[in-house]
């Protein structure tokens, strides 16, 4: 549903972290269906087996149909139902997997390069090879008829940790799958797996020069510390382009500078690094073809197949055009012969316009993985592999010894890596787990300082507020930016110990943080010169009671929602109200930014159908220009407050029509609080772990 190719990893991990766009009050209910239809299919089996041995004829020939029917479709709820019992071992699997013994399989690359190639790595946004047959017709058809030159890759398939563009740059480079805390925060930490090593340090070491270009922002995802740490000596970027004046309006798109200017751009860069004969490594990623649209670009209009409909589609094929001429001139320039171009898909397509002509493929879809050098026979691998065995084939192809990096494996060895081997036999969360380990997570124990904003715990530097899980050997295990109350709640339903941190209200120069577990509260002030305990207070927080809703609201772009009750429901921009212990559970939510009308009956309709309140939340802002919306919902709900809200500020309340509470945040900043709503109670965080400062 949410990534065009069913439940993989890139679920997973937006549902333990982010959780946008995610229903798991619809996974419930579908699960809940399976498990009803599992019933009814193992009494027809168990019926129809005591019809054919009593052998009566007439019932026989009436009833068996049915019966077979209802197996028929009992087996295709089996099969869902099994995807859910995957997906809830999935989560809890990459919380508690024991990696032991795993080290053995994972490689760092040592020693010196023997034979020093220039590399031009391109990373293609969501290119992958199934676009060279969609229905028998080839979106890619230059870069097809140029793996004919090339040694291609033809199974190159996506494991978890894999599946969206942060992911595709570390598995490629550090030969590991991306597991950490929540989804495209790691701009809000100090260190990017400091724990890993990864082929840019090791060219780096030997001389290299490295450069990474991108026509997005770096900062996103935290990508620029990732670079910045493992080896990469410049980034150019979005920003770098503007500062430069090298790109006009009309060569900028949402996602960032165009592919054509891209291209043109780091074929100049080629020209310039070759030009100085000492070794260089140049990547660039490109943008044109993100989901869920594409964006096809003018100066492919003459130059890509005729009468395609769909605009993703026209964007591979722009994009085909592209990067077959950009490495076409590599290939016909006198540098050629000491440059391999490696050519990769960053991960398979997410859900698009294009998701109609993928989704009938979807057991055969492949990422693609061409190499160019000259000189090498031209042949097609089918070996399987993934984007973690990509570096390492690579340097067995520049003729290097010392060739594995992370879990990858030459897959010139016509052989699987271990892990690969371990994914087959659904046996690869210890890898995961390894992966996790590589971020040195400290310990809750460790020194904690006040540094420049940040909370200093051990070498990590954290942005504020945070909230952070912790094993039983106090090292900390997961941790979240955002959605702080929501989040929190969901600790607390899991029973976990966690540390919470946030910047003193009305004490700028301290931090006020909460060591929680079942038991008790430890409430300590966190200074520059480090933490001094306050207050201890040994009685049961109020957030292990599953009485409590944990909400969440913010700028777009920011996690938001509720979670309360074993259930969590994501927010959408605008108005969000919830009859959350209705019998339904309606949710409703009204963007009138984008034009939506209000309907007032539908709003009071959830007084009547809830059984206890209401909870009225806004997410990233309550009205765009015009105001009608903030009288209308005040007038609902009978709250002037609401009259009062400006752009982008955030409010949540609690309703019933004899009782209301709402409170209102700052002006773009997020606001969290927990909601009793057995006592229609609006309380702050530090109420509900029983220590305030």
């Amino acid at each position: 549903m949410f990534t065009g190719k069913g439940l993989n990893y890139a679920v997973y991990y937006h549902i333990v972290n982010s959780a946008e766009g995610v229903s798991l009050d619809d996974i419930k209910m579908k699960l809940l269906c399976s498990l009803v239809l599992m019933a009814l299919m193992a009494f027809f089996i168990f019926l129809c087996l005591k019809i054919h041995k009593r052998q009566i004829v007439f019932i026989k020939s009436k009833y068996v149909g049915i019966c077979y029917i209802f197996c028929f479709i009992g087996m295709l709820f089996t099969a869902q139902a099994r995807n859910y019992y995957d997906f809830f071992s999935d989560i809890y699997y990459l919380n508690h997997s024991d990696h032991a013994g795993i080290e053995k399989f994972y490689h760092i690359p040592t020693g010196n390069i023997k034979h020093k190639y220039n590399y031009v790595f391109i990373y293609a946004e969501s290119m992958e090879r199934t676009f060279r047959n969609i229905n028998n017709i080839n979106f890619q058809p230059k870069l097809t008829r140029l793996a004919d030159e090339s040694i291609d890759f033809t199974n190159i398939q996506q494991l978890p940790g894999m599946g969206w563009t942060m992911a595709g740059i570390v598995n490629t480079q550090c030969g590991i799958p991306l597991v950490m805390g929540q989804g495209n925060t790691g701009g809000r930490i100090s260190q990017f797996l400091p724990g890993a090593q990864c082929i840019g340090s090791w060219l780096r070491n030997n001389g290299y020069h490295t450069q990474f270009i991108r026509g997005s922002k770096k900062e996103f995802a935290g990508s620029d510390k990732f670079f910045s740490q493992h080896g990469w000596l410049e980034q150019k970027d979005y920003q770098y382009f503007i500062d430069k004046n090298m790109v006009t309006a009309d060569q900028i798109s949402g996602w960032g500078v165009h592919d054509d200017r891209l291209t043109d751009y780091a074929w100049q860069e080629f020209v310039r690094l070759s030009s100085r004969n000492s070794p260089f490594l140049l990547s660039f990623l490109t943008v044109n073809t993100h989901p869920p649209m594409g964006n096809m670009l003018d100066v492919c209009q003459d130059k890509i197949i005729n009468n395609i409909d769909n605009e993703m589609l026209k964007s591979v094929s722009c994009s085909d055009y592209l990067l077959s001429k950009f490495i076409e001139n590599i290939i016909h320039s006198k540098w050629y012969n000491n440059t391999i171009i490696v050519l990769v898909s960053d991960h398979l397509m997410m859900g698009s316009i294009a998701s109609p002509y993928l989704d009938p493929q979807a057991d055969k879809r492949r990422n693609t993985f061409m190499v160019f050098k000259k000189g090498a026979k031209p042949q097609k691998v089918n070996t399987a592999g993934s984007l973690f065995d990509v570096w390492p084939t690579v340097l067995d192809i520049a003729g290097e010894s010392d060739k594995k990096i992370g879990f990858g494996h030459n897959l010139l060895d016509h052989s699987q890596s271990h892990i690969f081997k371990a994914y087959v036999q659904n046996n690869i969360y210890p890898y995961m787990s390894f992966a996790t380990a590589l971020w040195n997570y400290p310990k809750i124990t460790d020194d904690m300082v006040y540094e420049d904003k940040r909370l200093v715990i051990g070498d990590q530097k954290y942005a504020l507020p945070l909230v952070a899980s912790y094993d039983e050997n106090n090292r900390i295990d997961s941790f979240f930016f955002e959605a702080i109350a929501r989040n929190m709640e969901l600790l607390g339903q899991q029973k976990k110990n966690f540390f919470y941190a946030e910047q003193c209200p009305d004490k700028t120069d301290l931090v006020c943080a909460y060591n929680v577990s079942p038991n008790k509260v430890e409430f300590s002030y966190i200074s520059p010169q480090g933490a001094s305990r306050e207050h201890i207070s040994n009685v049961t927080p109020l957030i292990y009671t599953n009485k409590l809703y944990g909400v969440s609201s913010g700028t777009y772009g920011e996690e938001g929602g509720v979670t309360g009750d074993y259930n969590e429901y994501n927010f959408s921009r605008g108005i969000n109200a919830m009859a959350v212990k209705s019998k339904d559970k309606i949710f409703i939510n009204i963007d009138t930014c984008q034009g939506a009308e209000m309907n007032e009956n539908q709003l009071k309709d959830l007084y009547e159908r809830s059984q206890s309140a209401i909870i009225l939340s806004s997410y990233d802002s309550l009205f765009c220009g015009d105001k009608k919306p903030l009288t209308q919902l005040a007038e609902i709900f009978h709250d002037d407050k609401l009259n009062n809200i400006d752009f982008r500020q955030q409010i949540i309340g609690v309703y019933t029509p004899e009782k209301k509470e709402s409170i209102i945040g700052k002006v773009n900043q997020p606001l969290d609080v927990f909601v009793d709503l057995d006592r229609q109670k609006i309380l702050s965080i530090c109420q509900t772990l029983t220590l305030c400062p």
